[in-house]
Order: C-alpha cells, then sequence, then structure tokens
C-alpha cells in the first residue's frame, strides 16, 4: 500500500475542477483559508487506486450554536458522498463533499466515498467539539404586580452578561448577573451569557407571570345619622369576577352579607357613641394562587347622634304660674347628642331664649296689662345634621286684681243721721280677684258678694257722740297683686234743742240763760220781732 503526502495551498479564488497528474499528484482549487491536508490514496482490491481520498475535514471547536463546514470540495459527477454521524444529527445534508453542520453537542461525522466508475470507496472522520457556555437564566416564576423577583445566575467573571425583555421591562438591568425585575405584565427575559476568553456566547430565557392585584375603592368617607339604621355600600367598587371580598367594622353594626362587593351595613347600638366607625373592605383573587396579599382599603362612617334635649332647671319649671309683673324662674334646656343649636317658639313678651355654650335658658318678666288669666304654650325645638326633638312648655300669666266702684259717686263716702238707712255701695272686682274682703262696716251694714259685685248696706247704729265716723277697706281675694279701695261711713246724732220758759220782759231786754241745745253743730237764734240779739250764734 501506498502512501502520498500531499500539500495544498488554498486560496480565495473559485477552482471548481481537481485531477492528479502523472506523477500522482494532486491539483485543487477550493476558496479556504490556508490548511494542510493529508490525503490518503489506497489501492482497492484490484490494486487499483482511489483517484480522490476521503477528506472529511479538520477536527475542530466552535461555540456552542456557531455552524461550521466539514468534509472538503469533491466531484459529484465522479463519486457519491455519504456521511453518518454520531450522535446522530439530522439537520444537514449528508449526500455532498462538504456540508454545514450545527451541532448542538460534540459530534464525529463520517464520510464515505465511493467512486461510481470502480466502486471502490473511502472513509475519514471528523470531530466537532462543542464549546458550551454554562448559562442558567432562572426558574419561571409567578409574582404579585408590584414585587420583585431575582432572575438570572451567579455572577462569573469570566463571562459578561446581556438581558433583553418582551415586553420592554424598565425595571431591568441588563448588564447584571442576577438582575431583580418587577414586571408590570407577564414578560419574557432573554440571557446571553459570553466567554472573555473564548468569545463564545449562550442564551437562555425565563418567563415571570405576573398576578395582578385587584383593584378596589371602599368608596367616600360619609356623615350618617345613628337612626339611618341601614348604610347601603354601593360606592365600593372592584372587580366583579375572580376576586373574594370581605367587609369588617371597628363598630358592633353587622353587615347583610359580607362577603359581596355592595352589602348593606347595619348600624350597631354602640356606633354612634364611637363617633366614627372604620368600615374595611378586603380582597384577594380568587382562586388564590398565593402570590398576592390580601389587599384593603377603608372608609370612615361618622355617625352623628341624634339630637337630645332635656330639662336641667326643677322639676316644674316649665310650667309656671306667675303674676303679670313676676319675674319667670330661669327655665334650663341641656342640648346633647347631635344637637348643635335649638329654637323656642311661643313665649310671652317680655321673654326671651339664649344658648350657652349647650345650654338654653329661658328668662323675661312677662309684659304687664292683661286682663285675663293668659297661658303660652311654647316649643323648644332643637336643630343639628339628625333627627330634631321638641319638648313643650308652658308659662301661665296670671292678671293682677282689679277693683272699681260701680254705685255712684259719693256712695263710698255716706253722711247719715241716726237711724237713717245707707245708699246702697257697690264694688266691682275683676281681672285676677276672685273674691273681696270688707273691714270696718259698722255694726248694721254688712257686704254682700254676688258674681264679682260687693254690695254694702244696712242701717248703722245711733252715733255715741255727736259725729261717729266708720272708715271701712275692701281687699280683693287672688292669687296676685291684691288691691283694695276705702271709704267712710259718717253717722251724726240727733239735734236736741231747749229756748228756755216763756216770760216777760221790759223794753230793757231779756236775758235766755235758760235755753240748752245738744248734738248741735252751731245755733241761731231768730226773732218773729223786730229785736236784736247781742249773739245770736250762742
Amino acid at each position: 500500500m501506498h502512501y502520498l503526502l500531499v500539500t495544498l495551498y488554498l486560496f480565495s479564488s473559485q477552482i471548481n475542477a481537481f485531477s492528479f497528474d502523472n506523477n500522482n499528484d494532486l491539483n485543487i482549487g477550493i476558496p479556504f483559508s490556508e490548511k494542510t491536508y493529508t490525503n490518503k490514496v489506497y489501492e482497492n482490491s484490484k490494486n487499483n487506486k482511489l483517484t480522490f481520498p476521503a477528506n472529511a475535514g479538520i477536527d475542530a471547536d466552535i461555540c456552542f450554536g456557531e455552524s461550521y463546514q466539514i468534509g472538503a470540495p469533491g466531484d459529484q459527477n465522479l463519486y457519491t458522498y455519504t456521511w453518518t454521524s454520531s450522535p446522530l444529527d439530522i439537520n444537514f445534508d449528508d449526500d455532498i463533499p462538504n456540508p454545514t453542520v450545527f451541532p448542538n453537542i460534540t459530534t464525529t461525522y463520517t464520510l464515505t466515498v465511493e467512486e461510481i466508475s470502480t466502486g471502490d470507496t473511502d472513509t475519514d472522520s471528523v470531530t466537532i467539539s462543542i464549546i458550551e457556555v454554562p448559562i442558567d437564566a432562572g426558574s419561571d416564576a409567578t409574582i404579585c404586580g408590584g414585587d420583585f423577583t431575582n432572575i438570572g445566575e451567579t455572577p462569573d467573571s469570566g463571562y459578561s452578561y446581556s438581558w433583553t425583555s418582551s415586553p420592554n421591562d424598565l425595571s431591568l438591568n441588563p448588564s447584571i448577573a442576577n438582575p431583580s425585575v418587577s414586571p408590570t405584565q407577564n414578560t419574557i427575559y432573554t440571557l446571553t451569557k459570553t466567554s472573555l476568553t473564548l468569545n463564545c456566547s449562550s442564551s437562555d430565557e425565563v418567563e415571570v407571570f405576573v398576578e395582578q392585584l385587584p383593584v378596589i375603592n371602599a368608596g367616600s368617607n360619609e356623615t350618617i345619622c345613628e337612626n339611618a339604621i341601614d348604610y347601603s355600600l354601593i360606592f365600593a367598587s372592584g372587580p366583579p369576577s375572580g376576586v373574594s371580598y370581605s367587609w369588617t367594622s371597628s363598630g358592633n353594626g353587622t353587615f347583610s352579607n359580607p362577603n359581596l362587593l355592595n352589602p348593606i351595613y347595619t348600624i350597631g347600638p354602640a356606633d354612634a357613641g364611637l363617633g366614627s366607625i372604620t368600615l374595611t373592605l378586603s380582597a384577594v383573587n380568587s382562586p388564590n394562587p398565593g402570590n398576592c396579599d390580601t389587599i384593603t382599603d377603608q372608609i370612615t362612617l361618622t355617625v352623628n347622634s341624634n339630637d337630645e334635649l332635656s330639662l336641667l332647671s326643677a322639676v316644674g319649671t316649665d310650667s309656671q304660674v306667675l303674676c303679670e309683673t313676676e319675674s319667670l324662674t330661669p327655665i334650663i334646656y341641656d342640648l346633647s347628642g347631635g344637637a348643635t343649636n335649638a329654637t323656642v317658639t311661643g313665649l310671652p313678651n317680655g321673654v326671651n331664649a339664649a344658648i350657652t355654650s349647650n345650654q338654653l335658658t329661658i328668662s323675661g318678666t312677662p309684659s304687664a296689662g292683661i286682663t285675663t288669666t293668659q297661658t303660652y304654650s311654647y316649643t323648644v325645638t332643637t336643630s343639628g345634621p339628625c333627627t330634631s326633638v321638641e319638648l313643650l312648655g308652658t308659662i301661665t300669666v296670671n292678671p293682677d286684681d282689679a277693683l272699681a266702684l260701680t254705685s255712684a259717686v259719693g256712695t263710698n263716702s255716706q253722711e247719715l243721721c241716726d237711724g237713717e238707712s245707707l245708699d246702697t255701695i257697690v264694688y266691682q272686682f275683676s281681672e285676677g280677684a276672685t273674691d273681696a274682703n270688707v273691714s270696718g262696716l259698722p255694726a248694721g251694714v254688712n257686704a254682700l258678694v254676688t258674681g264679682n259685685d260687693i254690695t254694702i248696706s244696712g242701717t248703722p247704729p245711733a252715733a255715741i257722740n255727736a259725729v261717729q265716723i266708720y272708715p271701712y277697706t275692701i281687699t280683693t281675694v287672688g292669687t296676685c297683686n291684691n288691691t283694695s279701695l276705702s271709704g267712710t261711713i259718717t253717722i251724726e246724732a240727733l239735734v236736741s234743742v231747749t229756748a228756755g220758759s216763756d216770760g216777760a220782759i221790759c223794753e230793757t231786754g231779756y236775758l235766755l240763760n235758760s235755753a240748752t241745745a245738744s248734738n248741735e253743730d252751731s245755733v241761731l237764734w231768730t226773732s218773729s220781732g223786730d229785736g236784736t240779739f247781742t249773739n245770736p250764734s250762742s
């Protein structure tokens, strides 16, 4: 068996033919860089030489993902070319002299060349070794929207790292081995890792799935009254499905169904006392993969109490009975609960209401001038954001007593003689007076009340002295200020007079020294003649 060492110099000019000259030298031209091949020429069983021996090419190391051309140019008109591979690679043309291969792992390719005219065969092999860059972009993960997760691998100083994302994630640091990312939607991250010495790269990808938090809104803060009883949470919003809801209260009210988005809240008995309560809406994805925590939103319900009003002054001060010039005992009311103010209607003139802090005081003096009893019914009404309340009271004003002489003028100062009857004296009491009393009347004279009239009548006794004066007083009886009137009854005794005994007189005069008089106020002598008296009044 003979061996021929042939050194080939291959240049860029295209050479499509090859042959052996008479000295068995191989002449070939193909567009490769300069390489040295060892060609083996065998004599077959018929002692014929194979004109063009098999040439699988030179063993090579390539980066993962790169391609490599194996074999050498040949003439398929003269030879058939058959390639096999171990491990099996089906992704190349296995019937041409110099195919391009894309192995993912180290692979040995074997070429069998058969000369068509003679049936002589020859084989050769080449091994393409893959320089693998170890890479791990990380495991697929699911996070909750807004959270972060780490992707990639532990950094190695012998490599550079480059990340891309689809869709674009602005949170990504593209030049480190294990960035922390927070995508807003499902995102695929592709890592390219490059060896700094071999210039080989590998790529890997990882997908981060984003579980979106539900967007909820418990509504707006509200102010309600304790007697509202039911409050509908109609303004709460959130996804209609795929979410589990739960309502809680800081008070002691109840929900019609706490697991509905829009339940009804029934105010509890202690809610108003708290002043305000917090209603909390909780939501979690359903079914819940466990990536997102429960989220919450709250509203504050300010629960205003209904108005409250109570009498703070003494019992009975809200139903006073007064005289028309009497001052009112102050009536004091306490405003509480939700009451912020109050008004009073129905008060008499001269009586007013004033509010200081949370107390309302009614005071004053009812105006005078009434002639009959007046009852003033007043109403105190609170005001506030919730239900008002009313309390009623009365102020009864009685007029002062009135008394007047209704008989003839002068009948209240009569002068009578002994045995003479009194002209009837009549008084009338009115307004606040309900009766009258008379004092100072002489015996035989009486006062009689008939209706509102007092009649004084009768015959006084004989005068003890020449003149007997009886001052009397009539005084009204009533609940308010009494009044009095006075009068006099004067009794004069009968006059007794004696002129003396008859007698004869001289021209010189007559002494009337036997004349007497009693109970007289004055005396006066008169004569039937034309004589004169020294003092006719004595």
